[in-house]
């Protein structure tokens, strides 16, 4: 969810309030079986940001996140400490993530242009990686499309929106003659947002909400709702706590469903007979979780944390939260959707600059990252990639989000006309992998 809440990595960082302790238990479940290998050392647990008592204890807390090294790179500068600005340079340089202007600005004041080179030389901008393609489009009606789904079973795409409110579907668009978009009617929607099929129930989950942009926000349902794959009427919907907001969402094979509160910091879920969402990890866990991702077992979840990196949520009477580690130069914040396919998690990374979509190998065990590939990179049509689905081995998404046109429950004071919006196939197989 684009909401982010002006999470971005060129704005300013500050440090969330004092968040609740996490409680878990001392205890290691058994890992996951899963091909590759461990180059880090054993899960840790996941650290509440606002348990840090000072940057450097952020630091150590979560050492893949640019979000955190931005703000190392600040103090250091603001402290005079030459070192600790090329370090926090180098760090940036080696994951390819540009510095914002006014990072660009103090390197450059405390090296001078030539000594700067070297650390600031291929930041700017990272060599664009176009490999995606346009599969269809979704004009100006629909105001602020949040994610993306092609039933590929039922011919029909479907487009969640923030502003208008809605859902929006039609017949899978045909080169010679396009279907028109239709709203699907879902009396006290909130902004939509997640999308997710449960193809063995027939059913099509959506998270509703509010955010800053949500038009009478007061009149909007806080929740998931389900919508018949076949009929396209609302089969059931599931409430979460009050003054929850649920965005992205995800669907285990049993039928539960996820969701997260980017705003409030904590994950919810509602088995297949529950008729209120319960909080699976506390409010406060997290600075703002937004994709999730369930392992086919259903004994784990995977969750971003869009500042801090991602946490591997080991299911049970009690859940524990651990962070994902990696051995490799590559930074886990900012990670938008996120979603599991074969033994890689796909990520659209819109938080690191340049904006990126990555397939993140899983290694042994848990909470372990043991391989990377860069998919698509700083894409010239994007102004930001946003939420998809998974259909098949393509990665179906949002290329051109428009959340800077929109301010508090309306179109911004700019008064910019929203584009059409482009709607996205990323190809997610490796070259020479058979199709399924």
């Amino acid at each position: 969810m684009r909401g982010k809440l002006a999470l971005t990595l060129a704005g300013t960082l500050v440090l969330a309030g004092c968040a609740p302790r996490i409680v878990l238990p001392g205890t290691v479940v058994a890992p996951e079986s899963a091909p590759g290998e461990r180059l880090v050392g054993p899960p840790v647990d996941w650290r509440a940001a606002g348990e840090a008592s000072d940057l450097a204890a952020l630091a150590e807390a979560f050492p893949d996140s640019a979000s955190v090294r931005l703000r190392l790179l600040a103090a250091a500068h603001a402290a005079g400490d030459r070192q600790g600005v090329a370090d926090a340079a180098r760090w940036l340089k080696a994951r390819e993530i540009a510095l914002p202007p006014g990072a660009r600005d103090a390197v450059l004041a405390m090296f001078g242009s030539g000594e700067a080179g070297a650390l600031l030389r291929d930041l700017a901008l990272a060599t664009p990686l176009a490999t995606s393609a346009v599969v269809s489009t979704i004009g100006p009606e629909a105001q602020l499309p949040e994610a993306y789904l092609l039933d590929r079973a039922q011919g029909r795409e479907f487009v969640t929106t923030v502003v208008s409110r809605a859902l929006f579907t039609r017949i899978s668009a045909r080169r010679d003659e396009p279907a028109p978009w239709e709203r699907i009617a879902i009396p006290g929607a909130g902004s939509l947002s997640g999308i997710a099929l449960d193809g063995a129930r027939g059913l099509l989950w959506v998270g509703s909400g509010v955010v800053a942009q949500t038009p009478d926000p007061d009149t909007a349902f806080r929740g998931v709702i389900a919508i018949d794959r076949d009929t396209l009427a609302e089969r059931r919907r599931v409430a979460a706590p009050p003054n929850i907001t649920i965005a992205d969402i995800a669907i285990a094979p049993d039928g539960t469903v996820y969701g997260s509160d980017p705003l409030g910091g904590g994950l919810y879920m509602a088995a297949p007979q529950d008729e209120v969402m319960q909080a699976l990890v506390a409010p406060g866990t997290f600075r703002s979780p937004q994709g999730i991702a369930v392992r086919p077992t259903g004994r784990s979840l995977f969750v971003s944390d869009y500042r801090y990196g991602f946490a591997e949520v080991v299911l049970g009477a009690r859940p524990h939260v651990y962070r994902v580690q990696t051995a490799l130069p590559v930074a886990l914040d900012g990670i938008d959707g996120l979603w599991l396919h074969d033994n890689e998690l796909i990520a659209v990374q819109n938080g690191l600059s340049p904006a990126r979509i990555v397939a993140l190998r899983l290694g042994e065990g848990i909470a372990n990252i043991a391989g990377y590939r860069l998919l698509e990179r700083a894409h010239p049509d994007w102004t930001e990639p946003l939420g998809g689905a998974m259909t098949g081995s393509g990665l179906y998404y949002v290329g051109n989000g428009a959340w800077e046109l929109y301010g508090e429950g309306e179109q911004s004071a700019l008064g910019t006309a929203q584009p059409v919006t482009q709607l996205r196939r990323l190809e997610v197989r490796e070259a020479g992998e058979q199709s399924p």
